[in-house]
């Protein structure tokens, strides 16, 4: 009888725990493996469905034991940002290959990039930056020789 009480209450503890471990990721980014693919967002809320705790992200609910990662929000939001940039860096030409059409995509880029925090650019690889610069540049001498 002994057994099956601390059995009881031992299930009850690990309940408690997986609830509060649930609860504690709701605003929190988190990526799921669901079915083998891998889903990434905030949880919205918690809910609870014969016993076993789900996560929902946007409309779709997730068992919270499908839950992989736990994403600090600022590395999480930093890292998009940085592969925002990163994208819109590698669709810019090369230096050599600049001219004026390109300059409102740079505008884009340049801005977002003097948006960043010194932890966002961080998240930069050097020649990213340089190529950045370097076509900045570049298109301030296009531009007075336009003039």
């Amino acid at each position: 009888m002994a057994a099956f009480a601390q059995v009881e209450a031992t299930d009850n503890v690990s309940d408690t725990v997986t609830k509060m471990s649930a609860k504690d990721m709701i605003g929190q980014y988190v990526t799921v493996n669901h079915d083998g693919e891998a889903y990434t967002g905030v949880v919205d809320y918690v809910t609870q469905n014969n016993g076993e705790y789900y996560v929902c992200i946007g409309d779709t609910q997730y068992k919270a034991s499908e839950v992989v990662t736990i994403h600090d929000t600022n590395y999480y939001e930093a890292n998009i940002a940085a592969n925002t940039l990163r994208g819109m860096i590698g669709k810019l030409p090369a230096v050599e290959n600049l001219t004026a059409d390109d300059e409102e995509a740079l505008t884009k880029a340049t801005t977002l990039y003097n948006s960043f925090s010194d932890y966002t650019r961080s998240f930069l690889q050097s020649d990213e930056v340089t190529k950045l610069e370097s076509l900045a540049k570049r298109m301030s001498i296009i531009k007075e020789s336009e003039a």
